[in-house]
């Protein structure tokens, strides 16, 4: 192991003393569980974040493909509408 020293503010130093307290552990195993569960945190937001990323690419590229379709459906009813003109048209001209 290797031994190092930290300079912690007041505040910090209150919150280590109240937990030493109520944990009944020595300082060591408060900071080295606390990086763990930071260690942890910090994973998991990665994760979560990496997920969110793939999701938010799915549904742009699922968006982008309802846009498209949604184009070629009002080119589909444009030329329904103008074959329908032109049959009553030529069903009024044969009548």
């Amino acid at each position: 192991m290797k031994k190092k020293t930290y300079v912690f503010d007041d505040s910090t130093l209150d919150m280590i003393d109240k937990l030493k307290c109520e944990l009944n552990q020595k300082e060591v195993t408060i900071l080295k569980e606390a990086v763990r569960l930071l260690h942890e945190y910090h994973c998991d937001r990665k994760e979560t974040y990496e997920s969110l990323k793939e999701i938010v690419q799915k549904l742009d590229y699922i968006v982008k493909r309802i846009e498209s379709l949604s184009y070629q459906l009002g080119q589909c009813r444009e030329r329904n509408e103008q074959l329908e003109r032109k049959l009553r048209e030529l069903t009024e001209n044969s009548a």
